[in-house]
């Protein structure tokens, strides 16, 4: 091959252009920002689950503050407390004014209270426990409105409850705990009240209207107006007599 015909080889490196490099640069600077700000999220969504883990430990918990006056529900709570203390020869395992361990003669369900200290000296703590793996309902109900619930598998632990020093001295708090899956129910009551049993409002059958309630030994049947729950009832006879029964009717 003849000299002048031949090809000479240069190895030429290629430049982007400027404008090239300055896009490439800005997204560069947004990837990075993306990235910045994801992780922002996810620590402050880590720090939120954290505290929601620390609050609520033993199930899923709802709480709502002191009104200054009861709800209907704690004098239902009230009288079930009462009543599930009748049946105990020593009421005050149901209650506690102070720290320990109730629970009713017979069944699966305790409760242990502790108080907080230091700077948690506002607060009280419930560890419930039941069956090894039923689900377990507490309802807390205070005599000013203040109101919890929590759910849990087995066992509860409840987080702070505000107590007295935070709420006033002459507040009672009901804790109804449900064992979801056999249906048991237990009260318990914070502090204990004279003998354990309620100084509960006395509701008088003269404050009801004749629809609701039955004479000494009266049958019949009653209906509220305007609803859709009725209740008949009949007396026992013979070696019966000592009885009476009830027939519910809803819809």
């Amino acid at each position: 091959m003849a000299h002048d015909d031949a090809v000479s080889l240069h190895m030429t490196s290629i430049q982007p252009s400027p404008a090239l490099v300055h896009q490439r640069r800005v997204g560069a600077a947004r990837s990075h920002e993306r990235r910045r700000v994801a992780a922002v999220v996810a620590a402050f969504a880590s720090a939120t689950a954290l505290v929601l883990v620390a609050s609520t430990v033993g199930g899923f918990w709802q709480a709502t503050g002191a009104t200054g006056k009861a709800r209907p529900i704690f004098t239902a709570i009230a009288r079930a407390y009462a009543t599930q203390c009748l049946t105990e020869s020593d009421p005050t395992t149901l209650c506690l004014n102070g720290e320990g361990y109730a629970k009713p003669t017979g069944g699966s369900i305790s409760l242990s209270r502790v108080h907080g200290m230091g700077n948690l000296d506002n607060y009280y703590y419930l560890n419930v426990m039941g069956e090894v793996g039923h689900q377990l309902r507490v309802l807390l109900e205070g005599s000013d409105g203040y109101h919890k619930s929590w759910d849990g598998y087995g066992s509860v632990y409840t987080g702070p409850v505000h107590n007295q020093k935070a709420r006033g001295s002459t507040i009672v708090d009901y804790a109804q705990v449900q064992d979801m899956q056999t249906g048991e129910i237990a009260y318990f009551r914070f502090p204990c009240g004279d003998g354990a049993i309620d100084a509960m409002p006395q509701v008088s059958t003269d404050d009801l209207p004749p629809a609701l309630c039955f004479d000494d030994n009266g049958e019949g049947y009653r209906k509220p107006t305007g609803g859709s729950i009725s209740l008949s009832k009949i007396n026992g006879m013979g070696g019966l007599k000592k009885y009476y029964y009830l027939n519910i009717m809803g819809r």
